[in-house]
């Protein structure tokens, strides 16, 4: 199981909202500054504080409020105001999901903070530009920009702002696989935030902590470190660093196979999750704890705990974990030999796993196809750019050498030596100009020889992974046609509950091994298959974005590792189907 590496990203200057009471009653002061007609920077400054109310549940109220601020700020002009409600309007589309936006409205709030010497604000910007680069990818772009707003925070010594900073950073070097230098800046953050006695801080910066350990392996230390950000976190108004805490430390319990510690974890998560009445999170921790109920034969309290998560997820349309919990469901009834409603459950969750897998196939082959038509109109669209470039040379080329020639011939013909040296000197330098018109032409077309050659390839990496792709679908269709095994299996069962109990026995065993293999095959198409697709996908995108032709160079050799892995995937699958 993977374990959850906690996300200390924090938007700074925003108070927690402790209660709805409390957050209904600063609502209500603000709109009675907002009353009056009058406009001036107190009524501005009352619509950028309601923006920013809004801004975690009601995001079109957020985004119109920060919008007039900017609007009157710039009518009254009030420069502080429009810097402000820039950056607020890059934190609705931040929140929004909407990164090249935000991006866009964090830059010019920068820019324009910085004027205006709002030195907190504009290190909050930069720190979202950071979280902007690092949901990119962009892991050096990220670091720069938290490096600036660390520098700033140190300028203006705000030691939360400070203390925040160096956790972004570690997140970074985290993420790079630079562990010490993650760790480093973890500690520091976490004795920081034990000089400003700020415990929600301090339980995150062990959460962190506890990140660090497990991923060196030092499992005991990381249980350590989690335990105390529990016991902190508990006593926070917020609760997610908690259930991150509590998640971690649950991977590393389920690792060591000591189940009944894991259910004890997952019983205190579902509790914090029925408090915050999040149906979604408590539909997966009632699966987890099904299963995990189902590892110690405890059947009764798995069912119980497998029945309320799938009545939720059907409730609420949970597609991928009712598919789950039907697997689930599954194998507690084949755990207890009731093979009639085991056989009922696997056909419903081969049914909602097989619409899952096509439903995502056929997406990915639809945006393979996408992207392959995209590359190659752009790289025709360059490619005829190009010969329209070199056409165009190729006119001036020849308008210069026939100018050249026009000179020579007058300067035969001149009589006067004066005139004919200047028109001389005139036809060399025509023939100059057309000689470098020529060598530009050599130039570009042998530019454009290297780019047709680069497309062909990057078209064939592409056709290539589309086709093993196609195969794949092709291959899983026809172990789908042999689903007619599980009703012949069906029958057979229910005959050799007619005969002795030797038969049932020995059927029994057949259906275990089968099982196995189904197992083996799910676990394949789960986990093994997905992760060469993905990479080729992510490979994919990075290439489409690159501008380097060293750094392209170097993703095309990522991808053909990427479709040989693919294809001992395939080649695996086979295997195991063929046992």
């Amino acid at each position: 199981m993977k374990f959850i590496g906690l996300l200390f990203f924090i938007i700074w200057g925003i108070a927690p909202l402790h209660s709805e009471a409390q957050n209904q009653k600063k609502l209500d002061s603000l709109y009675k500054l907002c009353s009056t007609n009058k406009i001036d920077t107190t009524h501005i400054l009352a619509f950028l504080s309601i923006s920013q109310e809004y801004r975690h549940f009601k995001k079109d109220s957020s985004m119109w409020f920060a919008e007039n601020a900017l609007r009157l700020s710039e009518s009254i002009g009030f420069v502080r105001g429009k810097a402000r409600a820039v950056v607020y309007i890059g934190h609705v589309y931040f929140e929004s999901h909407d990164y090249a936006k935000a991006l866009t409205y964090y830059e010019k709030g920068v820019q324009q903070c910085k004027h205006t010497r709002q030195d907190k604000l504009t290190a909050i910007a930069l720190s979202n530009i950071g979280r902007i680069y690092e949901k990119q990818g962009k892991y050096k772009m990220s670091l720069e920009k938290h490096y600036e707003s660390l520098k700033i925070n140190e300028k203006i010594e705000n030691k939360k702002g400070i203390a925040v900073s160096m956790n972004n950073i570690g997140m970074i070097y985290e993420k790079e696989g630079m562990l010490d230098k993650a760790l480093e800046h973890y500690q520091k953050s976490l004795e920081i935030d034990r000089q400003t006695n700020n415990e929600e801080g301090i339980g995150l910066s062990y959460v962190n902590l506890g990140v660090i350990a497990q991923k060196q392996k030092k499992l005991n230390q990381a249980i350590e470190y989690y335990e105390k950000a529990s016991q902190i976190l508990e006593k926070t108004p917020k609760q997610f660093g908690l259930v991150a805490a509590l998640n971690n430390m649950v991977s590393i319990y389920v690792d060591k196979e000591e189940y009944e510690k894991t259910t004890e974890i997952y019983t205190k998560i579902l509790q914090i999750n029925q408090k915050t009445n999040n149906q979604i999170d408590i539909t997966r921790t009632l699966y987890n704890l099904a299963y995990f109920y189902l590892k110690q034969e405890r059947y009764a309290e798995a069912m119980c705990q497998a029945e309320k998560g799938l009545q939720i997820a059907e409730k609420i349309g949970l597609i991928y974990e009712k598919n789950l919990l039907n697997a689930t469901i599954y194998q507690i009834h084949k755990a207890q030999g009731d093979f009639e409603n085991a056989l009922a459950y696997h056909e419903k969750y081969k049914i909602i796993n097989d619409t899952l897998y096509n439903i995502e196939k056929s997406k990915a082959i639809h945006n393979l196809e996408a992207k392959i038509q995209l590359e190659r109109k752009d790289k025709e669209l360059a490619y005829f750019a190009k010969d329209n470039e070199i056409q165009k040379i190729n006119t001036e080329k020849k308008a210069k050498e026939l100018e050249a020639e026009q000179m020579q011939h007058l300067a035969t013909i001149e009589k006067d030596k004066r005139k004919a040296d200047s028109l001389f000197l005139l036809a060399k330098y025509a023939r100059l100009e057309a000689d470098k018109m020529r060598i530009l032409e050599a130039k570009l077309k042998a530019e454009n020889k290297n780019k047709a050659l680069h497309i062909e390839k990057m078209q064939t990496i592409i056709i290539v992974a589309t086709v093993f792709t196609l195969l794949l679908v092709l291959f899983l269709a026809y172990i789908y046609k042999n689903k007619t095994l599980i009703q012949k299996q069906k029958d057979e069962i229910e005959a050799l509950n007619q005969n002795l109990e030797e038969m049932v026995q020995q059927r029994t065993q057949k259906i275990e091994l089968r099982n196995k293999q189904l197992r083996e095959y799910a676990f394949y198409n789960a986990h093994v298959l997905r992760r060469p697709i993905a990479n080729i996908l992510g490979l994919y995108q990075l290439y489409e974005t690159e501008s380097i032709d060293s750094e392209k160079e170097q993703l095309l050799k990522h991808l053909d590792t990427a479709v040989k892995d693919l294809d001992t995937v395939v080649h695996q699958m086979q295997e195991v189907v063929a046992d």
